[in-house]
């Protein structure tokens, strides 16, 4: 067995605090060979596994934290684990059992308990992310530079994966624009992509000053709370768009203090004609889902409804693009967009007829009237 924990601070989390990166390699045993509850001959008829430990009344209590009121194993959000299996699928998520070699909910490794001291030691968000290998040469196979002779091929494929496994890329300049937070990849800052960064920050701050003087308080101060993200060119996202979920970050291995932010994941989008003519209120129709997600709720009984009604009355299916094309209109998609781009038109322009509140109010005056109880009148 090899094992070895080395912990660094990572970036900056969501709630404002650094995230913790714990890297956990090691050979066989953090692979996850331990049982969660198993039986039969192969797994000595169920002894020692953790299902035995907390049925066991003499060991039981040191384990309260891995089941809840249910019987459920728990799941720890404040801690995430990275798990990128040799030739296998990626494990990643909340911190619970199954991050092992075997996949399924049946095994575990190092991680579980490890994960619950560190998450109770700590205030601040963390990540663990597992790297294991069984069966391999320390001499050979995990042979470090430093060491003199040829760097193991396992240690470079530990490195590899330690790097894959955090999300951070960088830590974001924070700026006050119109009234809102809006966190800047530093690249659009200093160097080769200053010049677009300074293009793209102008666009950004005339997207907000035209939203700040559009949409009246109290609902203003409430949007202005929501926070963007911008920068240069994100690797795997390329559409603007609001980050609801912090989990959905961590599985999908992006960046976990997106989560409650607006993204704009290429600045270049915002200085593009075609985007413009599209989709000139973008960043309106981002921080309305923001809006809707952080002072509404996104099960809002009223939009609910609304949307409900206006997809089973058909009206929604063929309508006029500003290409000038018939096409289903994209706030069908759910009642979340149903909200973010009846937004667009009332207060500004959509994409997709109706174009604007005049033509709302004669399209779906429901939509209409639910709009100006919720942001106030746009006259």
């Amino acid at each position: 067995m090899m094992m070895l924990v080395l912990g660094a601070d990572g970036a900056r989390g969501a709630g404002g605090g650094p995230v913790r990166v714990f890297v956990l390699a090691g050979q066989s045993n953090m692979e996850g060979q331990a049982v969660v509850d198993l039986g039969g001959r192969d797994y000595n008829d169920g002894k020692g596994t953790l299902a035995a430990l907390l049925a066991n009344p003499a060991t039981a209590s040191r384990y309260p934290h891995l089941r809840d009121a249910s019987g459920q194993w728990t799941q720890r959000d404040d801690v995430w684990v990275h798990y990128q299996r040799e030739g296998r699928p990626l494990l990643a998520g909340p911190l619970g059992v199954g991050y092992s070699i075997y996949g399924g909910r049946h095994h575990f490794g190092p991680e579980l308990q490890l994960g619950h001291v560190l998450g109770d030691a700590m205030d601040e968000q963390v990540l663990l992310i597992k790297t294991a290998w069984g069966g391999r040469s320390l001499n050979r196979d995990f042979r470090p530079p430093s060491s003199g002779g040829e760097t193991g091929a396992y240690y470079r494929r530990m490195i590899a994966q330690v790097e894959a496994g955090s999300p951070v890329r960088f830590d974001p300049v924070i700026r006050a624009m119109e009234g809102w937070t809006v966190r800047v990849d530093p690249a659009l800052l200093e160097g080769e992509h200053a010049e677009e960064g300074a293009e793209a920050l102008a666009m950004l701050a005339n997207h907000l000053q035209r939203i700040r003087i559009l949409v009246q308080e109290p609902q203003r101060t409430e949007l202005q709370r929501i926070g963007i993200w911008i920068e240069h060119d994100h690797p795997r996202l390329n559409s603007m768009q609001y980050h609801p979920s912090r989990r959905w970050l961590v599985v999908n291995r992006h960046d976990p203090r997106l989560a409650k932010h607006v993204h704009i994941t290429q600045a270049r989008a915002l200085l593009s004609r075609a985007e413009m003519l599209k989709h000139p209120a973008v960043i309106l129709h981002e921080l309305a889902h923001g809006y809707h997600d952080q002072v509404l709720g996104f099960e809002h009984p009223e939009i609910l409804a609304a949307y409900e009604r206006a997809r089973a009355a058909g009206n929604y299916e063929r309508v006029l693009l500003y290409t000038g094309e018939r096409v289903r209109h994209y706030g069908l998609t759910n009642h979340k967009e149903y909200f973010a781009e009846g937004t667009e038109a009332y207060f500004y322009r959509n994409d997709f007829h109706p174009f604007v509140r005049a033509e709302l109010k004669e399209f779906d005056p429901e939509l209409h009237d639910l709009l100006e109880r919720i942001w106030g009148s746009a006259r």
